[in-house]
């Protein structure tokens, strides 16, 4: 397995869990899980920033 299939079977298992998370998010039970959402969040924009980062990597490395 490539350094882009490892890449690719990272970014389908984070949007599976993303989508898992977004599904679970509406549920709202108590402000400790209101914050702890928050947190879910942020990490999920700083994953996702790091994915697209990395795959840009990747792309650029194809260049060679």
């Amino acid at each position: 397995m490539d350094v882009e299939d490892e890449l690719e079977e990272l970014e389908e298992d984070f949007e599976k869990t993303e989508k898992e998370f977004e599904d679970v998010k509406g549920k709202k039970s108590s402000d400790s899980t209101s914050e702890k959402e928050e947190k879910a969040s942020e990490l999920i924009k700083e994953i996702r920033g790091q994915l697209e980062f990395l795959r840009e990597q990747v792309d650029d490395s194809e260049d060679f």
